[in-house]
């Protein structure tokens, strides 16, 4: 949740906050984060978004931290 609303090692996706990161954190059963990541846009309705295959690997990077 932390990450995804944004942290010193990757920027957060415009237009998702902590709010928006505890609701989609809150509501998966998936622990693939992968999947969570990739389905982003269709779990907040923003079908507009994108979740780049960079922003995967940089959300891992700094969870690896």
């Amino acid at each position: 949740m932390c990450i995804l609303s944004g942290c010193d090692y990757l920027e957060n996706i415009t237009g998702i906050g902590l709010v928006k990161a505890k609701k989609v954190m809150s509501r998966t059963q998936i622990s693939n984060i992968d999947l969570i990541l990739k389905q982003l846009p269709q779990n907040l309705g923003k079908l507009n978004l994108r979740v780049t295959d960079d922003y995967i690997t940089g959300f891992k990077r700094a969870h690896l931290a």
